[in-house]
């Protein structure tokens, strides 16, 4: 038996020919005009960001050599007092009624412990 319907497909507009100037291919000039612009930017943020980060290796170079370098001598003369070395350890989320150095009955911080009892630590911050 036959069908008086058209057939699948039929009511799809035919595909553009060559010389027609459509809306379709305004919209395809304006999407590569867009990834034009996209790609040039990603160029230009490349090569900003690969001089930012030669600056901050060289920064870091020259960090690491100031550090590094001997530190000349006080003379006898003049005796500056030397600076005291401070090491500061902050830990987050640990508290002090729960390390043994503190009364706690479980042994939870052996290192600290040791310390404490060298006199490198053990008093209670603020």
């Amino acid at each position: 038996m036959f069908r008086a319907t058209r057939p699948r497909g039929e009511d799809v507009p035919p595909l553009p020919q060559p010389g027609d100037l459509h809306a379709t291919s305004l919209e395809s000039l304006l999407a590569l005009s867009l990834c034009a612009v996209v790609l040039l930017a990603s160029a230009a943020f490349l090569r900003r960001s690969s001089a930012l980060s030669r600056a901050l290796a060289e920064l870091q170079d020259e960090s690491r050599q100031s550090w590094l370098a001997p530190t000349k001598p006080v003379p006898s003369g003049t005796s500056q007092p030397r600076p005291e070395l401070v090491i500061l350890i902050s830990l987050d989320t640990l508290r002090a009624d729960h390390l043994d150095l503190h009364g706690y009955a479980r042994e939870t911080a052996p290192n600290l412990r040791a310390r404490s009892r060298a006199g490198r630590g053990g008093r209670r911050a603020a």
